[in-house]
């Protein structure tokens, strides 16, 4: 009788384990914030006059009529550059079920539901996918909800990480000119912790740096990461495309040896004006098998309009 009883109690205790674990994807604390870099493409071609900064951040709690709390989140511009002002609501979570609601009007809907198992339904057009991502150095499960039924119109989906809550959000317009926007997480600080690096760009612009630049690696030398810095301004013609909306320009980074060859690539994309850093590890980017010596590294930034701005060159030593 005594092995039976503990037998339930071991069974119990990894029941609610597995619940807790499942529940991580959607972290609900006074004061979360999420920033995301929102991309827009047409025909599969990045347009780089709509790139934006957007956001999500849990302002409070309250208790609605129907005697449940809800947390009153407010969006900014996520999946939509032309979104006039910030979009609130109120969300909340069971414990029980993992089911994610969503309190309009008089009513709550569901939204989500953490639970489902992987390649199930979430609804009828939508279903989850499971994985694992790295995220600001940490490796964590995903889910991906996204819509596979066939549509004529549009596909939509979102993705939650274990611990940081939702990390990507998408939505494909193919009905016209195959629009497709992504808004990726950069930043996120939930429950008072850090993750990634905030980007400062308001629509003033202040603050933002006046020149671009390559800054040295540091430490230097290293063994086995090193730290590359660098920044963007603003171009100077043509911005904003609107407003609201700063322009990006197409940053490279690689890393040579001294004969020229290519070791590592480690930036490749639009990015917004701002400062930047950029880890180096010859043991995560499997370049473990690197000698001791001089390498090199370097930057090229192009704008869209004015084609190639700047490009800086610089060395570094690995020391074994």
């Amino acid at each position: 009788m005594k092995k039976l009883v503990l037998h339930i109690i071991l069974l119990s205790s990894i029941c609610f384990a597995q619940v807790d674990e499942r529940l991580k994807f959607y972290p609900l604390h006074v004061g979360d914030f999420w920033q995301y870099k929102g991309t827009k493409t047409i025909m599969d071609r990045p347009d780089p006059d709509t790139i934006w900064i957007c956001t999500k951040e849990i302002l409070g709690d309250t208790i609605m009529p129907n005697g449940k709390k809800y947390y009153h989140i407010r969006e900014d511009k996520i999946n939509n550059p032309d979104q006039p002002s910030p979009y609130n609501f109120f969300m909340r979570l069971d414990f029980l079920n993992g089911n994610i609601y969503q309190y309009i009007g008089t009513q709550e809907f569901v939204r989500d539901s953490l639970f489902v198992e992987d390649s199930a339904k979430v609804f009828y057009e939508y279903t989850c996918f499971f994985d694992e991502k790295d995220f600001f150095g940490l490796n964590l499960r995903t889910r991906l909800i996204k819509r596979t039924a066939i549509s004529s119109d549009y596909y939509n989906g979102w993705e939650y990480a274990e611990g940081l809550g939702e990390t990507l959000r998408y939505y494909d317009d193919i009905f016209v000119y195959a629009i497709h926007y992504i808004s990726e997480l950069v930043y996120a600080k939930i429950n008072g912790v850090d993750y990634g690096t905030y980007v400062s760009v308001d629509d003033e612009r202040e603050g933002l740096p006046t020149a671009y630049s390559l800054s040295q690696n540091y430490p230097n030398p290293f063994n086995p990461s090193t730290t590359i810095e660098y920044t963007l301004h603003i171009p100077t013609f043509g911005v904003p495309s609107r407003e609201g909306i700063t322009r990006g320009v197409l940053v490279t980074l690689k890393v040579y040896d001294i004969l020229g060859s290519e070791v590592a690539t480690l930036v490749n994309e639009y990015q917004l004006p701002g400062k930047y850093n950029v880890e180096f590890n010859v043991e995560t980017l499997q370049a473990a098998s690197l000698p001791s010596g001089i390498y090199l590294y370097t930057i090229k930034i192009r704008d869209a309009s004015l084609g190639s701005v700047f490009s800086e060159t610089k060395k570094m030593v690995l020391m074994k």
